[in-house]
């Protein structure tokens, strides 16, 4: 896969808005006019069937996600969420997260798409890029999250969501464990920054030693 074409832009407020181009996409840091697209994509129960509990977000709960996401970009804090577009169309088809968690150094990854857009590899593009691409450029700028080195990504899925199972092991990304959440088992997904940053020879022979004998 291409390596992606990421620019971090400041404007006279120092408001970050950072754009990503791969492939077949562009990304770009969540606005407040961004609000309708979020409405669409999170009260669509097809779209939410397997992402948190299951159900569509309300118009308030959808206004709350978007509206902390870009106050983020605004306050110079890179760990939000990005706005996923077709780069031919520049039609809105999801969105992913690089978030916060209750761990210190610590980023939660989530992502969602609109249903008519599965199976088509825009998860693994836009995710990949995320993981791979984005998050060792945050490290390199020293950017540190809820005042920590930003040392770590995890994410959860549940075990009936092949597809994300897929996404996530392509990001490099490995399962650690399960859990419930939302009401659901999930496995746990986990990666370093120092693995995201060696080089991918180094980053294979360190995986063997999860493997089960």
């Amino acid at each position: 896969m291409p390596r992606s074409e990421i620019n971090f832009e400041y404007d006279k407020d120092n408001h970050l808005t950072v754009i990503i181009g791969t492939e077949r996409l562009d990304m770009c840091s969540v606005a407040t006019s961004d609000l309708d697209n979020y409405k669409h994509l999170l009260g669509k129960a097809e779209n939410m069937v397997k992402y948190t509990y299951g159900k569509p977000y309300d118009a308030q709960k959808t206004q709350e996600c978007v509206d902390t996401w870009a106050k983020r970009w605004e306050q110079d804090n890179p760990f939000s969420s990005f706005v996923v577009s077709k780069n031919d169309t520049e039609e809105f088809i999801g969105t992913v997260v690089l978030g916060h968690t209750q761990r210190p150094g610590s980023s939660e990854l989530a992502y969602i798409f609109d249903h008519k857009f599965w199976g088509q590899g825009y998860g693994k593009e836009s995710v990949v890029a995320i993981v791979k691409e984005y998050a060792p450029a945050l490290v390199k700028k020293d950017y540190r999250i809820l005042g920590n080195t930003f040392t770590s990504i995890e994410a959860t899925t549940r075990p009936d969501n092949e597809a994300s199972v897929k996404v996530l092991e392509a990001a490099g990304m490995r399962k650690i464990s399960e859990h419930e959440k939302f009401g659901h088992n999930r496995y746990n997904f986990f990666v370093t920054l120092d693995e995201l940053m060696q080089p991918q020879a180094d980053v294979a022979s360190k995986n063997l030693q999860f493997v089960a004998p």
